[in-house]
């Protein structure tokens, strides 16, 4: 800062480390209210009663540790902007149940905190998916079943099946993962997998086509066709 004192320079200095401190002690006591932690013990509990005194001080922020016995060990960073949608997540894999922002699902993907395996978040719509977000949706979703409606706006039958749709993701709980792909604009992925009729139901599991729904069909019978993957 050319043409001022260095005691002021200094000052400044000062003020804008505290005001930075300030911001950083708010951000984390907001991120603890918003995390969901289960204590199997007393002595996890003290430990991490320890960590809370030690960001109420501002000097470091609560991050999950590997070896607490947490059942919920999965975060999302950042500030506080905007509403939080959270939602109880069980991992496929380990039985681990872990709180999700679902508002944040579409940036990041959750992975459960125990094993890191990708969590798929019981959310009440379908994901939008596109040709930019498909490798990380959908191929790389893991071990959770991942159901691809393929369709267009112009389309009556799509419209049709849209209802059942929305309940499978509705009533997902987790087990699977449900999104909508519009073929028209997402020719790339549509060419990819041959969509030449819709609508379509594509269903990929660990990164694979592990099979695909042809037309109309009846919820049960596309339950089915899910619950076999799941």
């Amino acid at each position: 800062m050319p043409g001022r004192p260095i005691g002021v320079q200094l000052k400044l200095k000062m003020l804008i480390l505290r005001a930075k401190e300030l911001r950083f002690l708010l951000e984390s006591l907001a991120l603890l209210q918003l995390a969901a932690i289960h204590y199997p013990s007393q002595a996890t509990k003290s430990a991490a009663d320890a960590r809370l005194k030690s960001v109420q001080h501002g000097k470091q922020l609560l991050a999950p540790g590997k070896n607490q016995g947490r059942e919920l060990v999965f975060f999302l960073s950042g500030t506080s902007d905007g509403a939080r949608r959270m939602s109880i997540v069980t991992c496929p894999k380990c039985g681990a149940k872990n709180r999700v922002d679902e508002t944040r699902v579409g940036q990041e993907m959750p992975k459960c905190g125990r094993c890191g395996t990708p969590l798929a978040v019981g959310v009440s719509h379908p994901m939008t998916i596109t040709d930019a977000n498909f490798s990380g949706e959908v191929l790389e979703a893991g071990a959770t079943p991942v159901l691809v409606d393929c369709w267009a706006t112009w389309c009556p039958p799509c419209k049709a099946i849209a209802p059942t749709i929305e309940q499978l993701a509705a009533e997902s709980a987790g087990r699977w993962k449900i999104g909508k792909l519009d073929v028209d604009a997402n020719p790339r992925t549509a060419q990819q997998f041959r969509i030449d009729s819709i609508p379509t139901l594509l269903i990929f599991k660990s990164g694979k086509l592990v099979d695909t729904v042809v037309g109309v069909n009846p919820k049960p019978a596309i339950l089915a066709r899910l619950e076999k993957w799941a």
